[in-house]
């Protein structure tokens, strides 16, 4: 039997999208529209953030619902894609640890939205935790992510501050992120050991400060970071190192 339609075309387009790559939608609930799951749902889909993502009934902007949707499935990292935002859209993802009593999922994606949370999308997949990915327009970053985490206080006022992203990258993230394969990134790397950032974490995967590593580049030459990337990674950047409960 044919499913029921998203009363919004854009969104309702977006779901197809999603559908005609392998994700499932139940539709019906009694806070959300309704949610979308990955077809993989394995342990390097997103550490499970989004496998699980809600369906806003009527959201502020439906177009911009809609992008968020088709973004989401784009960045699995079974079905890896580019898009582009504009130069006034800032993307980021907050992950958050809710306090014990707040365990209702349902109830808090609805406060969540009641907020000012409708331009994220919310993953659910990890128990005790929810990961909010933003599409937010803001003057700066640093306003996009500071006005996102004030809506989150509203919404769950002991919500805990886990980690903001984009930061922390590996080798291959950061060379998706440039266009360039890994092998040539590495090369690139070794070429200029003296002046390459320095990583944060040595191990079978090293991690670097995305926003350091985007500032090499740009000071370097030939790879030219978009000012949206950059300043959001500063701002995640600067969360993460002053990690903190989201909670005045």
């Amino acid at each position: 039997m044919a499913r029921h339609k998203h009363p919004k075309k854009d969104i309702e387009d977006a779901l197809q999208y999603a559908e005609s790559h392998g994700w499932r939608l139940e539709v019906g609930g009694s806070h959300a529209w309704g949610k979308l799951y990955c077809p993989y749902n394995d342990q390097d889909c997103r550490c499970g953030d989004f496998c699980i993502v809600s369906v806003w009934s009527t959201p502020k902007n439906a177009s911009n619902h809609a992008r968020a949707l088709r973004r989401v499935v784009d960045h699995c990292v079974h079905h890896k894609q580019h898009s582009e935002n504009s130069s006034m859209e800032y993307s980021f993802t907050l992950k958050v640890q809710l306090g014990s009593e707040e365990q209702d999922i349902g109830t808090l994606i609805e406060r969540l939205a009641e907020a000012g949370c409708d331009d994220a999308l919310v993953g659910s997949g990890r128990p005790g935790w929810l990961a909010l990915e933003f599409t937010r327009e803001a003057d700066n970053a640093k306003v996009a992510v500071q006005s996102a985490i004030h809506d989150i206080r509203k919404a769950i006022p002991d919500a805990i501050l886990v980690e903001a992203s984009p930061d922390f990258v590996s080798l291959t993230e950061i060379a998706d992120i440039v266009g360039i394969s890994r092998q040539a990134m590495r090369k690139l790397m070794l070429t200029h050991q003296r002046s390459f950032p320095l990583p944060v974490h040595e191990g079978s995967v090293a991690i670097w400060h995305l926003a350091e590593v985007l500032d090499w580049f740009d000071q370097r030459g030939g790879y030219r970071p978009q000012e949206a990337m950059k300043e959001t990674a500063r701002a995640a950047w600067g969360l993460n190192l002053g990690r903190q409960q989201i909670a005045s």
